[in-house]
């Protein structure tokens, strides 16, 4: 009786905790991670919605020192983690708020950051029922003349093996974020189409990145080819 009961909890124990720390950021999906490196290195700062125990802004922080980092985390215990995670990096701040919060602070306290190119990472997830993906999206299509926006569990067409987020019944797609966009600017959106999955701690969670107000498309790395989706708005 108790080793059937073990084997029925086997799945829920050997899940992380909410409050895990991974040392690799991006889910761990190593060909998101050589196209992040890829854009960070044309971006002086990163800005990132829902930091949980900031695994990514660490992991950022870390590999690129000459980027500034912004991010946030309304969960008190989260925040407390993430602080922690990246007390050593002079170059990383997180804040202890929503993601609404956090646009007030960049319009009131670092607007000096609209006249670059952000990279952002849209990952504030809405647990209490809100989705802030839609002001996020609008903040800064609207806000910055030109940057590189990559939304997390995002839907990717036709590869339903990359798991992504719906929320009262609506998936997290383009379809559905489109109306946020400035519509001032021309967009590209890349899109993976691989099937393997290379992290060690996570399944493929889907994502789109979006690339806004940007002359030069992005010089793909010969090891990405076959690997990203453009797709031209």
């Amino acid at each position: 009786m108790f080793s059937k009961i073990k084997q029925l909890l086997q799945p829920f124990l050997r899940r992380p905790s909410r409050y895990a720390f991974f040392e690799v950021g991006f889910h761990g999906d190593q060909h998101l991670v050589q196209f992040v490196h890829l854009i960070l290195r044309k971006c002086p700062f990163f800005l990132e919605t829902g930091t949980n125990v900031a695994s990514t802004l660490a992991y950022v922080a870390r590999t690129h020192p000459d980027v500034e980092c912004f991010s946030c985390e309304p969960n008190p215990i989260a925040y407390r983690h993430a602080k922690n995670n990246v007390a050593k990096y002079r170059n990383a701040t997180v804040y202890n708020c929503t993601s609404a919060e956090f646009i007030a602070i960049l319009r009131g306290q670092l607007q000096r950051l609209f006249d670059s190119c952000p990279f952002c990472l849209l990952d504030a997830h809405g647990d209490e029922g809100e989705w802030p993906l839609f002001d996020e999206l609008a903040f800064i299509t609207s806000s910055f003349r030109s940057g590189y926006v990559l939304i997390d569990d995002f839907q990717v067409p036709g590869m339903p093996w990359f798991r992504y987020d719906v929320y009262k019944q609506v998936p997290c797609s383009f379809d559905v974020i489109r109306a946020s966009l400035d519509p001032r600017h021309s967009y590209r959106l890349y899109y993976p189409c691989y099937g393997e999955t290379t992290s060690s701690h996570h399944p493929l969670v889907g994502w789109g990145l979006l690339d806004f107000g940007n002359n030069e498309p992005l010089p793909i790395d010969f090891s990405l080819r076959g690997q990203l989706t453009e797709v031209v708005i």
